[in-house]
């Protein structure tokens, strides 16, 4: 068990532009555990809770897959 802290830039949505510090929940079965590299597109779940003193909204940010809409696409309709 353990973790892995991966620095994101958020490309869409309200947050777009923000780099946050995202946490990828390691399970230690390698089987499930996905590692990420420097480069990678990764989905990502954000919550908020709340300001912070300097105003900017909290921000929690789970890393959760890798990015594969558009692979996910094009075998859509490929097979539609």
């Amino acid at each position: 068990m353990g973790e892995q802290r991966c620095t994101v830039r958020i490309k869409t949505g309200p947050y777009a532009g923000m780099e946050v510090l995202a946490m990828n929940m390691l399970r230690s079965q390698i089987e499930l555990d996905t590692i990420f590299k420097a480069g990678d597109e990764i989905q990502i779940a954000v919550t908020t809770d709340g300001i912070n003193p300097d105003g900017s909204p909290q921000l929690y940010v789970i890393a959760q897959d890798y990015y594969r809409i558009h692979y996910e696409v094009v075998l859509f309709l490929l097979f539609a």
